[in-house]
């Protein structure tokens, strides 16, 4: 079967299965395939083409899952652009789930990741963008030696992993390596020649703490340097805002622009003077940035 270019294939809730494995399933660019059902398809809860030996996605096509109920996404293909749309959840499968142009969620649906491995690994520069909010992602990999632009935000709960050369760049995105009670997401080792630039988007490198009172040995591994490392203000408490779950409450004997949240007979924040062989407050979280080779206590 072959979906030539500039045609719109529309499953709707119907299905386009062989009735015996075998043959190819041909998408081209920019050629449209859009998988609306969900149920006799190649995975579970989708009509997505089933029985074909093959399926064979241009970079350049775009396969769009836009039903109303909850769908399951067909990880046996390598997808050119991929859509998340319609409503309802959209589950990707446990393994990988390869794309070769753009991620995009649309609509109010929401992206399941299931635990599974998000790959991108197109021959020009794809994008990720979601107009309906936040996208959780488990694993991502980045072999685009090109460009993955970040366009809105994504978080990662688990690892994510660049190959030779790959190339990122953070648009207007942020990536969220996320840290929770039960797990902290991490970034794998980075190999040799791969390129990370940046337009206003950054990493958020979270680290989750109990809520009880305790002193606690925190560093952060960024460059130093003013508009290369935040500020303890702008990072750890949040540059003042009061977001549930996130932050850091910190206090010192003085408040007018210091950055302190209130006031304190001693400093709650400190690092370690070895020219003294003892602790420092820091007394400004204004001018004292997260980057510093001491860390803190």
């Amino acid at each position: 079967m072959t979906v030539n270019p500039f045609s719109s294939f529309d499953l709707a809730s119907f299905s386009a299965n062989r009735t015996a494995v075998g043959g190819n399933f041909t998408l081209n660019a920019p050629g449209i395939l859009i998988v609306g059902g969900t149920t006799n398809g190649a995975g579970p809860n989708n009509n997505f083409p089933a029985n074909f030996s093959t399926y064979d996605f241009n970079a350049a096509s775009t396969t769009t899952y836009n039903s109303s109920a909850a769908q399951g996404l067909f990880g046996g293909v390598d997808y050119g652009n991929l859509v998340v749309d319609g409503s309802n959840t959209k589950t990707a499968p446990a393994g990988n789930l390869f794309v070769k142009g753009n991620f995009i969620k649309n609509g109010s649906s929401s992206f399941a990741h299931n635990n599974g491995t998000v790959l991108f690994n197109g021959p020009a520069t794809q994008t990720f963008s979601s107009t309906s909010g936040l996208v959780d992602f488990y694993n991502l990999t980045n072999n685009n030696i090109t460009a993955v632009d970040i366009n809105n935000d994504l978080r990662i709960n688990n690892e994510l992993l660049f190959g030779s050369n790959a190339k990122l760049h953070l648009n207007t995105g942020d990536m969220i390596i996320r840290s929770t009670a039960t797990a902290t997401a991490r970034v794998a080792s980075v190999p040799a020649g791969v390129g990370l630039t940046y337009t206003t988007g950054r990493f958020n490198i979270e680290r989750y703490l109990p809520s009880y009172r305790a002193w606690r040995f925190v560093a952060s591994p960024v460059v130093k340097g003013l508009g290369q490392s935040p500020s303890v203000r702008e990072a750890w408490q949040e540059a003042g805002a009061t977001t549930a779950d996130y932050g850091t409450y910190i206090t010192g004997p003085s408040l007018a622009g210091t950055g302190f949240d209130t006031l304190s007979a001693g400093y709650s924040l400190k690092w370690f003077d070895a020219s003294i062989n003892n602790y420092r407050g820091i007394g400004n979280t204004n001018d004292n940035l997260v980057a510093n080779d001491a860390g803190y206590m």
